[in-house]
């Protein structure tokens, strides 16, 4: 506090008079509240602050785990658009027979593909899914395994899948 009053005096916000008078306040005030009060209040400064830094360490542990868990997420959408995009089918799908089913956004839209891929996807050996990540809906046909696979790990994903 002594280096704010020689502040104070060297700025000339206050003069000398005054520092003493403020001096002697706060020895008056001293010995008025005693050292008993004192102490308790600097013990209750003491325990807010140690709460106000608990709080704190709380606020980041839950912080840390919420970032855990997205990045988390993150992996296993990483993860998840892997296998999809490694086991779709792409060659022998196009044709002109219409296959509708229903997308996660309830709209109905259709492939066109071949009636062999229609018998499959029906059968059961050929699933519908959405890619996993994809901002507009995309959607992939895949393999009976893949679609099974998914069907544990993100039942989500599959839009059409007659296996049992």
């Amino acid at each position: 506090m002594g280096d704010l009053r020689e502040q104070l005096l060297k700025a000339k916000l206050i003069d000398e008079n005054q520092s003493r008078q403020a001096r002697k306040e706060k020895r008056q005030k001293r010995k008025k509240v005693g050292a008993k009060v004192l102490a308790k209040q600097a013990e209750e400064k003491k325990k807010a602050y140690q709460e106000k830094l608990d709080k704190e360490a709380l606020q980041s542990r839950q912080d840390a785990l919420v970032k855990q868990v997205e990045q988390a997420e993150a992996t296993r959408e990483t993860r998840l658009a892997q296998i999809v995009e490694t086991t779709r089918i792409q060659s022998g799908l196009s044709g002109s027979t219409k296959f509708y089913f229903i997308a996660r956004s309830k709209v109905i839209p259709c492939l066109e593909i071949a009636a062999s891929a229609a018998d499959a996807l029906r059968a059961g050996q050929l699933a519908i899914v959405e890619k996993p990540g994809s901002i507009l809906e995309d959607f992939a046909v895949v393999p009976r395994d893949t679609a099974r696979k998914l069907q544990e790990e993100a039942p989500e994903l599959i839009l059409f899948f007659n296996g049992s």
